[in-house]
């Protein structure tokens, strides 16, 4: 796993833990990481897209108390605003935690290409097979 993803989940997964305790309603996160989102996408910086990749991890810690049917599509959010930004390792990390936690989700097959299709990219031929 490359560094940098890796100390970002690791300060995410962190985040995530604290995120409750911040008073901040369900409804504000899922704004909040809408909100990131979209400046994520009008900059294209890496940054925002860190920045977005931690808001919906947020809002996917923050749904399994409260929307249990939308921690899969959080974290999926999550993982692309990671990809999209470069940190590929944290974006794989998530997929593969996705595909984990929830095999029969709707998501799966996009999380599937979505992950071969960055192991092409690495040309990670064999992973990209599997």
């Amino acid at each position: 796993m490359h560094a940098r993803g890796l100390v970002v989940v690791m300060v995410v997964m962190t985040m995530v833990g604290t995120a409750a305790a911040d008073g901040t309603t369900f409804e504000g996160k899922v704004k909040t990481a809408e909100s990131a989102e979209r400046s994520a996408h009008e900059s294209k910086d890496p940054a925002a897209y860190e920045v977005c990749g931690q808001a919906y991890l947020e809002v996917a810690e923050a749904a399994r108390t409260e929307m249990p049917d939308s921690v899969a599509s959080a974290m999926y959010n999550a993982a692309v605003c990671f990809e999209e930004g470069g940190s590929v390792s944290a974006a794989i990390t998530l997929y593969k935690q996705l595909e984990r936690e929830f095999p029969s989700d709707r998501a799966v097959p996009r999380v599937v290409a979505r992950r071969a299709q960055i192991y092409m990219r690495l040309a990670w031929y064999d992973e990209a097979a599997d």
